[in-house]
C-alpha cells in the first residue's frame, strides 16, 4: 500500500499493474489490476470500499486533479458512510 498517488504510481510501474486507486475507506493508495476490488471480507461477506480508481499513466498531479475534480462533482461520494 501506498500513502499518496505519487508512491502508488511507482507501486504500479514496480509491479507492471496498469491503474491505480486511492482507498477513501482505508486512506491508502495503491496499484490494481482491472479485476482487483476495494474492499475486505467481514464474517464471510465482501464489503466493498469506496474508491477512485484511474490508469497509471496519468501523472500524480492529474491523477490528484482528476479526483479533486471526481469529488467537487459528486461530494456524496467522499461522505464517510458511517456517519
Amino acid at each position: 500500500m501506498a500513502d499518496s498517488w505519487k508512491a502508488a504510481k511507482e507501486e504500479a510501474e514496480r509491479a507492471g499493474r496498469p491503474f491505480v486507486f486511492h482507498d477513501l475507506e482505508q486512506k491508502t493508495y495503491g496499484a490494481c489490476r482491472r479485476e482487483d476490488d476495494c474492499g475486505h471480507f467481514s464474517c464471510g461477506r465482501f464489503v466493498a470500499h469506496r474508491a477512485v480508481c484511474m490508469k497509471a499513466d496519468a501523472t500524480p498531479q492529474e491523477m490528484e486533479a482528476k479526483e479533486a475534480a471526481y469529488i467537487a462533482e459528486h461530494p456524496e461520494f467522499a461522505e464517510d458512510p458511517k456517519r
